[in-house]
């Protein structure tokens, strides 16, 4: 490059520049360029780049600045959208934002997530949930269990219907566990379920501890399949009379009444017997009120 009368001419590029052009091209060389640590880093401010350009070294990019083709890092170049790049402008790290990436905080901690939908399981340590298992507390209903569900007591602890194979009761770590059946427990304590009426002829039901003959014009003739159900004791009475020379009846197919016979004849009204059954089937009449005959 030589100057002539203050002339700049480039061989290469068959070109003039004038001195006014050259001082105009020093002052922005001076505006865009500055000298940090012994280096030289450009400043671009305002300007659109268009087709190839190559940035070495460190360039310092301030006010806005347009890219209209790809930008390369190292050979690599970055696919992203400047829409997706825009994802990462967060306000605050670890507190959810729409339409923005998801970040902890410096606790690991993340807050404000809405709907989390899954594939697989969640993991907490060494316990893991899956899909099953979520879906025992999914759509239950306080106080009321049903199937394949978890068990939530109502606002008074209710839990609702139980179904249990084995009961056990007590302190906590010395519970007992309860061996009478339901049949036992309702024959013990459900005083309305130890009775039976009858008002035709029938079965006495295993268990029952009071049978009430009521017919006033028909005789009733009851039976009883096996004497060694009824051990909590017996009684029969005659409520009404059948009249016309019927009486009401009581036989048994597996035991006695007294060891020897195995029905009773409830002639009159009010006519009853008390009755203790043993282990083998067999009675012994606590009590007959009345005109009770037994016989057969």
């Amino acid at each position: 490059m030589v100057t002539l009368n203050q002339i700049v001419y480039n061989p290469q590029e068959d070109q003039y520049i004038t001195a006014a052009e050259l001082a105009t091209f020093t002052s922005q060389i001076s505006a865009n360029f500055v000298l940090l640590n012994n280096a030289m880093i450009q400043i671009i401010d305002n300007n659109i780049y268009s087709g190839s350009n190559t940035f070495n070294g460190t360039t310092v990019f301030s006010g806005t600045t347009n890219f209209n083709s790809t930008i390369n890092v190292n050979g690599v170049q970055i696919t992203s959208t400047a829409t997706k790049l825009n994802y990462n402008d967060i306000t605050t790290l670890g507190t959810i934002e729409a339409s923005k990436t998801v970040t902890a905080n410096a606790s690991k901690d993340v807050t404000g997530f809405r709907h989390i939908t899954l594939t697989g399981n969640i993991v907490s340590g060494a316990t893991t949930l899956s899909e099953t298992d979520l879906a025992k507390i999914d759509a239950i209903t306080n106080g009321t269990q049903a199937a394949n569900k978890a068990v939530v007591t109502d606002t008074n602890v209710n839990s609702g219907i139980s179904k249990n194979t084995q009961l056990w009761i007590g302190v906590s770590g010395s519970e007992v566990q309860l061996t009478a059946t339901p049949q036992e427990i309702n024959e013990k304590c459900d005083l309305s379920a130890q009775e039976q009426t009858l008002t035709v002829s029938g079965a006495i039901t295993a268990g029952k501890t009071k049978v009430y003959l009521n017919h006033a014009s028909t005789a009733i003739a009851s039976t009883i399949a096996n004497t060694t159900l009824h051990q909590q004791g017996l009684i029969v009475k005659c409520q009404l009379e059948p009249g016309s020379g019927q009486d009401h009846t009581c036989t048994i197919t597996t035991g006695t009444w007294n060891g020897t016979n195995k029905i009773a004849t409830f002639a009159d009204i009010n006519d009853a017997i008390v009755v203790d059954f043993d282990n083998a089937g067999n009675g012994t009449v606590i009590a007959n009120i009345g005109t009770v005959v037994f016989s057969g």
